[in-house]
């Protein structure tokens, strides 16, 4: 290991190039664990790095970690190969130095690159385009849903959305004029990050009858390798927790957006429930899929609404709560006595409102259950949605009211759910929801 003062430039510039390049830029897990490599090689200790050590202290496990029973650490790193070797593949071509990782060890190693394979990319101007594996890569709309099945089988990341691919191999379509998506990019600089739901955490809580709260969710409780339902069957638990499957409708969601807004494509990431940290919320720009039930993130912006999704009494769905009635309001939706999704109609929430930080936006798109989810995605999505939106509120444009949070009422057409009236809706201000009346749009 060399010292502080061994370490020249060129490797410090090198790791630099690495973490700005494309293949680290969309994968926050990798950057975060190539950091922490890289923190312990520029200081120059000398210190081994164990499995256990980089599991508590970079992956919040506990001081119990047992590395033969949660494979998170050497997971990561197979995947902080791959992406070094991305980065040799297209944008790193002809750097002379490699960065690399010995099989077996927790450290980064800097080597020269042999001259053939520098030499055989005289020009880095313009880059190879790096082969991703379709998992990770976004989707041509026209074949996304077979893709996205098979990632779903599999457990697959359809993560990040490698934006210019999905633009430039998508039909063409008419711009979506005055949608809500539209008044949200608009309103928005830098990266947003789509966090759809997590499937395994809801199949878990049905597999084990427990929910689980946010606190648990930040601490992987529900993902334990000995959570006593393991006794039953430990290998298809440790399957099942080790897995990260994405939604099929949180992918339409997203996708659709890269679509319908080419322009705004390059901005467009996936990035899994799992590998966000509260400390992520205070920069950037989010749009979470799926309610608290689903997606714990969202949790951390229910004190600022007004419509939250809680049980009315143990043992009974989830359904919606109005913490401030206004005349005409309900308490609940569906109202007690109702089971959301009878009769051919439920609800679903839109909200827009501040990042952690005030610094960007985090839209807000759940329903009662994934169809109504789906349904307010496709709202969002639409043409004049941010028209209707205005109306409701009683503004003359959306532009007026950047922040809003809003109920929705939905109705199953067919074999699916869209949304058929703003139900109640509240002007967030300062990041606070504010009562401002009922409203409805048409029908």
């Amino acid at each position: 290991m060399p010292t502080n003062q061994s370490v020249g430039v060129p490797e410090r510039d090198l790791f630099e190039r690495i973490l700005a390049s494309a293949p680290f830029h969309r994968s926050p897990r990798s950057s975060e664990l190539l950091r922490y490599l890289g923190e312990r090689y520029f200081s120059g200790s000398g210190e081994p790095v164990h499995e256990a050590q980089i599991g508590q202290e970079l992956f919040g496990r506990g001081a119990d970690f047992d590395p033969s029973a949660d494979s998170i650490v050497r997971a990561s790193v197979r995947q902080l190969r791959g992406r070094l070797a991305e980065f040799y593949s297209s944008e790193g071509a002809c750097e002379a130095l490699e960065l690399h990782i010995p099989k077996g060890e927790y450290r980064l190693r800097f080597e020269p690159r042999p001259l053939q394979a520098a030499a055989s990319h005289p020009d880095p101007s313009p880059p190879l385009r790096p082969r991703i594996p379709f998992q990770r890569t976004a989707l041509a709309f026209p074949a996304f849903a077979a893709v996205a099945l098979a990632a779903f089988l599999l457990g697959g990341w359809l993560r990040p959305l490698d934006s210019r691919i999905a633009a430039r191999n998508a039909p063409a379509v008419p711009h979506p004029q005055d949608s809500i998506i539209e008044h949200f990019l608009d309103h928005t600089s830098g990266p947003v990050r789509f966090v759809p739901s997590d499937s395994i955490l809801g199949l878990i809580q049905s597999f084990t009858r427990e929910e689980f709260t946010f606190a648990d969710y930040q601490a992987r409780r529900p993902f334990d390798p000995v959570h006593p339902a393991a006794l039953l069957n430990p290998l298809h638990w440790t399957g099942l927790v080790s897995r990260e499957l994405l939604n099929i409708g949180d992918a339409s969601i997203a996708l659709r957006a890269v679509r319908d807004y080419p322009a705004h494509a390059k901005r467009m990431f996936f990035l899994q429930s799992r590998d966000l940290k509260t400390r992520d919320l205070r920069s950037g720009n989010y749009i979470f899929l799926g309610s608290a039930g689903s997606n714990p993130w969202v949790e951390v912006f229910t004190s600022n609404l007004n419509f939250v999704h809680r049980h009315r009494t143990d043992g009974e769905p989830r359904r919606w709560r109005n913490l401030a009635p206004q005349e005409g309001e309900e308490l609940w939706y569906p109202p007690a006595g109702q089971v959301p999704g009878s009769g051919g109609r439920s609800y679903a929430q839109v909200a827009c409102l501040p990042n952690l930080s005030r610094s960007g936006l985090v839209l807000l798109i759940a329903g009662n259950s994934q169809p109504d989810t789906e349904a307010a995605g496709e709202f969002v999505l639409s043409p004049q949605s941010a028209v209707t939106l205005a109306s409701a509120i009683g503004v003359s444009n959306l532009s007026e009211s950047p922040g809003f949070d809003v109920l929705l009422g939905t109705e199953r057409t067919g074999n699916a759910w869209r949304v058929t009236e703003v139900v109640a809706h509240r002007i967030v201000r300062d990041g606070v929801s504010l009562a401002t009346g009922p409203g409805s749009a048409p029908r």
